[in-house]
């Protein structure tokens, strides 16, 4: 199945920093941070929103995001007057971060081709949104139903995903 996703411009604040080296052309360093908005547990609506900067202002910086069950490469897009690139993924079929942890990775790409420039700094963060059960006791009571991402039948369902660790996965 494919996703669709749509890009939108944020202004976000910074929640973690990753200094890195570059060459003499470019940023010194900057960093990428990233967090999940999201309105309640594991809510299938979740986006994720990111930060990279600081680089030198309208510097082409590319993002590659991967999820549980996927990858999508952002198109390379300028840092604004500020010298930060901001932005959010929306997905349009439920929130593919639910379930596991969901990797950002940042780059200057100045001739666009999506792919970093050589010599470039490559930040990462994660995020990790909604894990999947990992004892029983999640699964009871409905709360195989807290992860909608798994698709549990029922609790039995659940439980037994939890007791294989994985091995046995949702029958829904």
């Amino acid at each position: 199945m494919k996703r669709m996703f749509v890009l939108t411009l944020l202004g976000l604040a910074c929640v973690a920093t990753l200094p890195l080296s570059a060459p003499a052309s470019a940023a010194t360093e900057f960093t990428v941070t990233a967090h999940v908005r999201a309105f309640g547990t594991c809510d299938a609506n979740a986006a994720l929103e990111f930060s990279v900067g600081p680089v030198d202002p309208f510097t082409y910086v590319g993002v590659a995001v991967n999820y549980p069950g996927g990858e999508f490469e952002a198109a390379t897009s300028q840092a604004n007057v500020q010298g930060y690139f901001v932005g959010a993924f929306q997905f349009s079929l439920g929130s593919p971060l639910i379930g596991g942890t969901t990797t950002i990775t940042a780059f200057l790409d100045s001739d666009l081709n999506g792919e970093p420039d050589p010599g470039s700094p490559i930040a990462t963060t994660t995020v990790t949104y909604c894990p999947p059960p990992l004892a029983a006791e999640e699964c009871k009571k409905g709360g195989f139903e807290n992860f909608p991402n798994l698709a549990f039948k029922n609790q039995g369902d659940c439980v037994s995903f939890v007791e294989t660790a994985g091995a046995n996965p949702p029958a829904g």
